[in-house]
């Protein structure tokens, strides 16, 4: 039997994540009813919580005083793409992992 993987999908627009069980995938719930979640944050002016997902939308869209950012993959510097995980499983770097490409190493 092989141990559970954990799969995330940091996207540009969305973000999701599954489980691999037993050679079938789970997608897991990130928000109420929804397995996908909106890739975007929002930091309140007055220091209050990070807001993620859909309720980083809600605080824009009420107009509330902070700085929302979507995109989050373009800020990145591009050494992060090449960092390698520090898991005991098979390594992938977050370039590989983000975009699909099977780049699998010890």
């Amino acid at each position: 039997m092989t141990a559970p993987a954990l799969a995330l999908d940091f996207g540009t627009s969305n973000s999701a994540a599954a489980l691999l069980v037993e050679g079938k995938v789970h997608r897991l719930p990130i928000e109420a009813d929804a397995d996908t979640l909106p890739t975007a944050v929002f930091l309140p002016s007055d220091g209050g919580p990070m807001q993620i997902g859909r309720a980083a939308e809600a605080a824009l869209i009420g107009g509330e005083d902070g700085r929302y950012m979507r995109a989050l993959k373009s800020v990145f510097p591009p050494s992060m793409g090449s960092t390698r995980s520090t898991s005991s499983r098979p390594r992938t770097t977050l370039t590989s992992a983000s975009t699909g490409r099977k780049n699998w190493s010890r």
